[in-house]
């Protein structure tokens, strides 16, 4: 399978798979380091399960594009601990490329 193969099915699975694939994908996403994620990921922060949300706020914050802080910064107050704290880390990580 071919790297972008693997792009497209990630992001097929990411944006209607079952929860496992939609947390791994948002992942794996990330691990690509693609700026042109940038919009499928911030899609992926209101998916209903707070795993997905965790992962796919790691895989901005290891993309970096400042397009993803408006985002995040309406994120900072969601329920899940984990979802929190991943916004926290990857607001610091964008400012501090500013």
């Amino acid at each position: 399978m071919t790297e972008e193969a693997l792009h497209d099915a990630l992001v097929r699975a990411l944006e209607s798979g079952a929860c496992g694939p939609r947390m791994w994908s948002a992942y794996m996403i990330g691990l690509l380091r693609r700026p042109s994620d940038v919009d499928v990921l911030v899609a992926a922060l209101k998916d209903p399960l707070d795993l997905v949300r965790a992962h796919a706020v790691k895989s901005l914050r290891k993309i970096r594009d400042p397009r993803a802080k408006p985002a995040l910064e309406k994120l900072g107050k969601d329920p899940s601990k984990d979802v929190q704290i991943a916004v926290r880390d990857a607001l610091a990580d964008l400012e501090s490329d500013e």
